[in-house]
């Protein structure tokens, strides 16, 4: 019989794209071998940044779902990882088409009817998040990296490769705010997932407050791992950590 493989689908957050994950992508092929990994671009964002973004989490939804979802083959077993406002679209996914996915991971996630908003969105985090949607080129990058790393190594040169991302592929500030307002309406499904759900957190979180994981695990009967140090961005921090994480919770 012929094992089946991981097919991995990484979906980021706001004004965030594929190439944001830095090395995580090629840990995850390294540490899963024959195992997919592909990396979702919201609309406005990277690759689909000429797409309008959708004032709703449904509309991201169905965009991503007839973008990248294609025919799997038998052999594959599929899982989405996601990072904050793609945690609530792979959220909303579950609830409305189970079938996709076999287990799904979120980080640093968080919905509306189960966190406040103040947890949502820290206030001195709102306040920089303003500020990022208006600001440009190396300034804004390392506002963002300020924002949502606590350890980043190499930081200038990750600055640098976030710049020439955003020069390449800019994210403009309608598609920002329309991803913004959907991450603020998101609100999470009645039901739990009908798959295993890993949420993973940053005690050291300085955009969501910690709280917004623990009590998403509560309401989902979910595995719950955190991290002691790293920020927002624990693909940044510490993208090894989450792969250890994902191996464990995979076996």
């Amino acid at each position: 019989m012929t094992k089946r493989k991981f097919h991995f689908y990484l979906l980021r957050g706001l004004t965030r794209e594929a190439a944001h994950w830095g090395e995580l992508p090629a840990i995850l092929a390294e540490r899963f071998p024959g195992s997919k990994v592909t990396c979702l671009d919201l609309p406005g964002s990277g690759e689909n940044r000429h797409v309008r973004a959708p004032l709703t989490i449904d509309g991201n939804v169905a965009f991503l779902r007839e973008r990248y979802l294609c025919p799997r083959e038998r052999d594959e077993r599929p899982v989405v990882l996601s990072i904050s406002l793609g945690g609530m679209i792979a959220g909303a996914w579950l609830a409305r088409h189970p079938e996709d996915f076999e287990s799904a991971v979120l980080i640093n996630s968080s919905f509306k009817g189960v966190s406040p908003l103040h947890h949502r969105l820290k206030p001195r985090a709102l306040l920089s998040v303003l500020e990022v949607l208006v600001k440009k080129g190396a300034a804004k990058e390392r506002e963002i990296l300020r924002l949502v790393s606590n350890e980043a190594p190499l930081k200038e040169e990750r600055v640098e490769a976030w710049t020439r991302i955003a020069r390449d592929r800019p994210v403009t500030l309608a598609a920002g705010l329309c991803q913004l307002f959907a991450a603020a309406t998101c609100r999470i499904q009645d039901e739990p997932p009908r798959v295993p759900v890993l949420i993973l957190a940053s005690r050291g979180d300085r955009m969501v407050d910690v709280e917004c994981s623990r009590r998403l695990s509560r309401k989902w009967n979910s595995v719950l791992v955190e991290h002691a140090t790293a920020g927002h961005d624990i693909s940044v921090d510490d993208p090894s950590w989450i792969v250890d994480q994902i191996g464990v919770f995979l076996q």
